[in-house]
């Protein structure tokens, strides 16, 4: 598929060293660091089809900037013209001849200082920057924004260059294609890739920039059937029809001829025709018949037995005039798809628990985020990758969590829309098919073997994940008895989803209470729960407290004799205020709707309100000049910034696997703090040290450096500017600013969740408040939310519940302007 190459001028190693230009690769500043991996690099045979590969095409397509890769001998010499089946392979050679090497993958991490490259490091970015005609931009590795690196330098570039002619969310779909097969540094994932795999990639390559940009927008739609007629994609091309039939030429669109399933094809009719096909088929009135219901007769129609006295297939009649009814459709083609989704799913690696996402986004996200990251919209922080340990050790892992990935988003989907028995079919096969897999001692082995953060990319992982999802399935269904089995297994084990373990156990004890009538069972379950050790505070007083209900409840008086086996937590109770505020005459079902003029009068404009703004407004009366709703935001916005350089530390294995991560992989495990604990404990003895002017400029320096780099917990648009966050922080002071870094620092995960609503504070008096607003009918402080107000209080600080009391007044309407009426 790709075209023959010319024959490369051969150039000696001394010329080929530091003066080779630079790619955007480059910039990441990711070296080859193994000297004997670039020695068998350059003496592994399959270098000469490589060569001509990435040599510039004799049509002048490739990037006229580049330079011809060096001669692997310390003698010029000719290197014959490779076959077609090697050309069409030459990724492969190239990427094989790196991973081949005999003895321990060595890591290959981002080096974040200027560096002088080899003479093989020079070589490495020539091909990188032939595969994908990426312009040169210096001669120096070095690291810099994701924002700046991700950039493509066009001064550097001649004008002439087909580079300068493409999109930026081509240049960033090359990008990570470089970046997963290893021409960014890592080559240790080159092996889950086959070679028809490759070749896909090489075609890429060929196609014109056109063809290359109309794909890459077609992979960012949904997978379904499209009409040519209803693309317009007018920066690309007005007339479409030759970029399509390019794409066609390749197998990178299937045409409608390729279309199978007659549930499918006669989906894409539209509804006269549908109507029009059941008429001459099924001899029928369609008029007061849905189209779905049409099709459902028309399927069931296909499929009739073939008659003894005729060898006609229905199907094939049925299938034929549907296709002379459809016209033209096309699709991209399933096998190169697949590739492409392969690399964007290993670029986009991401964890997530059962309660809420961590980090991450779906390849499409992702690709849609590095969009706006070239438009200066997002950066992401300078990080060293360093990775050791390989997730996915073959191709069959790799396909075995790709697959389990999409049966997670089926039965999403299916539990989206309440079809909750195809959610369950779905979840029973993949498990079951799991279930066999594991089987393998190997592959168990190999799971446990990775830190915690990376075993939800294995298949016990996976499997741990699709139990859970049984089990919630199980509870719409209320089928609980299957719902306590399913959670019973989960808890029976304590190396995969360990960070969930207190979750479960509540819910196993709701169950058989509240469901199943099962008390004692309830209660002994409690019991194991509060004996486990990743059951963290705010689940454990809710173990309590749920055991406290059942042993005060008169129908359990049998089971009085086991409260002394419960003892629960003393938790500090805090203040409580109550304010009242006119509400809106309440509609059926509707939440209260608080409201205040702005102006005196009958026909002052009337503010409406959420109950955090009436606190806000209470607080502000009452002196607290300055305040935000922000829940835990507004200290993880203060705390990453004071920590950055410890979020970001080098030398943490595996923690860093591509570029544009946003936190490290083990944010919200308990790895993060064991593998930092020195690092954050010298920053929380530093900030305890500091005054108040100390803390204020390490804020202003970390604020000024990293504007606007895209950081877990940092949400820049929550404070006006620097100043208004300085004027927060010199009011908390160091020991409670020490106080909370050190509860959230040592547990994401549980520390995210029940945070105060408000802080207020007042710059004039240095005073602040942390505060819960409750709403009429939302009186009850979860348990979480509990823990965080006793933390507080330990700490001195002053907190406090504000209840919002619902105060009618009759409004009535009075043009488009609500106004009081004055009879009340």
């Amino acid at each position: 598929m790709a075209p023959h190459k010319k024959k490369p001028t051969q150039k000696r190693d001394d010329e080929s060293g530091d003066e080779s230009p630079k790619t955007n690769a480059d910039n990441l500043g990711i070296r080859i660091s193994s000297a004997k991996t670039s020695k068998k690099l350059l003496n592994n045979k399959k270098r000469k089809a490589v060569i001509e590969s990435f040599s510039p095409s004799p049509n002048g397509s490739g990037n006229s900037s580049s330079t011809s890769l060096a001669s692997t001998s310390k003698t010029s010499t000719s290197v014959e013209s490779a076959s077609s089946t090697k050309t069409q392979s030459s990724i492969l050679s190239f990427f094989t001849s790196t991973s081949s090497v005999d003895g321990p993958v060595e890591a290959t991490p981002i080096i974040c200082k200027p560096k002088k490259r080899g003479k093989h490091s020079a070589e490495f970015s020539g091909a990188c920057r032939n595969l994908f005609d990426i312009p040169s931009t210096s001669t120096h590795t070095t690291v810099m924004k994701s924002s700046q690196s991700a950039s493509l330098n066009s001064s550097t570039t001649p004008t002439n260059s087909p580079s300068t002619r493409e999109p930026p969310f081509l240049k960033e779909f090359k990008l990570i294609i470089l970046t997963v097969l290893g021409q960014v540094g890592h080559v240790d994932d080159l092996f889950l890739f086959s070679e028809d795999d490759l070749e896909y990639v090489n075609c890429f390559k060929t196609l014109s920039v056109s063809a290359q940009q109309l794909y890459v927008r077609l992979f960012q739609r949904k997978h379904a059937w499209l009409c040519p007629a209803k693309l317009k994609y007018p920066e690309i091309a007005a007339d479409l029809t030759p970029v399509i039939s390019e794409l066609q030429a390749v197998n990178f669109i299937q045409g409608e001829e390729e279309l199978n399933d007659i549930t499918e094809a006669l989906n894409l009719l539209p509804d006269p025709a549908v109507k029009s096909l059941a008429k001459s088929l099924l001899r029928v009135s369609a008029s007061k018949t849905s189209k779905t219901e049409l099709i459902s007769a028309l399927v069931k129609h296909s499929k009739r037995p073939r008659s003894v006295f005729s060898n006609v297939n229905m199907q094939e009649v049925v299938m034929k005039k549907v296709c002379g009814l459809l016209g033209s459709w096309i699709r991209l083609g399933d096998e190169p798809r697949t590739v492409f989704t392969r690399i964007h799913l290993l670029y986009s690696l991401s964890l997530e628990d059962d309660e809420k996402p961590i980090s991450g986004k779906t390849p499409m996200e992702r690709l849609s985020e590095i969009k706006k990251r070239n438009k200066g919209s997002v950066s992401f922080p300078r990080y060293t990758i360093f990775r050791t340990n390989k997730i996915f050790r073959t191709k069959e892992d790799l396909i075995r969590y790709e697959d389990t990935m999409k049966c997670e988003q089926d039965i999403k989907q299916a539990m989206a829309t309440c079809d909750f028995k195809s959610a369950l079919q779905i979840q029973e096969v993949e498990t079951r098919r799991l279930e066999t897999i594991l089987r393998d001692e190997d592959i168990s082995s190999h799971s446990t073997s990775l830190a915690p953060f990376l075993r939800p990319f294995t298949a016990w992982g996976v499997y741990t994940r699709l139990l859970y999802m049984g089990v919630e399935i199980h509870q719409q269904r209320g089928s609980y008895d299957d719902a306590v089995a399913g959670l019973s297994g989960l808890l029976e084990q304590t190396e995969y989803g360990v960070e969930s373990r207190g979750r479960w156990w509540d819910r196993l004890a709701f169950h058989l209470y509240y469901h199943l009538e099962k008390p004692n069972e309830a209660l002994d379950a409690i019991l194991k729960g509060l004996a486990d050790s990743f059951v963290k505070p705010g689940y454990r007083l809710a173990l309590q407290r749920r055991a406290q209900n059942i042993l005060m409840s008169r129908k359990n008086k049998r089971f009085f004799n086991r409260r002394g086996e419960f003892t629960c937590d003393a938790i500090r109770e805090p203040p409580k205020v109550t304010i009242q505020e006119k509400v809106l005459p309440e509609a059926p079902g509707a939440k209260n709707i608080f409201y205040s003029f702005l102006s005196g009068g009958n026909d002052a404009e009337v503010a409406v309100r959420s109950v955090e703004q009436v606190a806000l407004q209470h607080y502000r009366r009452s002196g607290f000049e300055e305040g935000i709703h922000g829940e835990g935001t507004v200290f993880t916005t203060l705390i990453s910034l004071l920590f950055w350089d410890v979020i970001f530390k080098s030398g943490i294995p595996d923690v860093f696997s591509y570029p544009c991560q946003s936190a490290p992989l083990d944010f919200g495990y308990s790895d993060f703090y064991e593998s930092r604990k020195e690092a954050i404990d010298d920053k929380l003895q530093e900030l305890g040290e500091a005054d108040n002017a100390k803390l204020q400029t390490l804020l202003e320096t970390s604020w000024k450096e990293h504007e606007g780099d895209r950081c877990v917990g940092v949400k820049w648009t929550l404070f006006r500017d620097i100043d208004h966050a300085k004027g927060l922080l010199a009011c908390l002071g160091s020991r409670v600013l020490c106080g909370i870094a050190s509860l959230i620092l040592k547990d994401q995960r549980h520390t995210r969740a029940g945070m105060p609503d408000l802080t207020v504070w007042s710059t004039r008096t240095n005073k602040f408040k942390i505060v819960v607003v409750k709403g009429a009918g939302d009186c009850k402080l979860s348990c979480k939310q509990m823990c965080w107000m006793d933390d507080l209080l330990r700490l001195g600080v002053k907190t406090e519940v504000c209840h919002i009391e619902a105060s009618r007044k009759r409004l009535h309407e009075t043009g488009n302007q609500l106004t009081s009426d004055s009879s009340q």
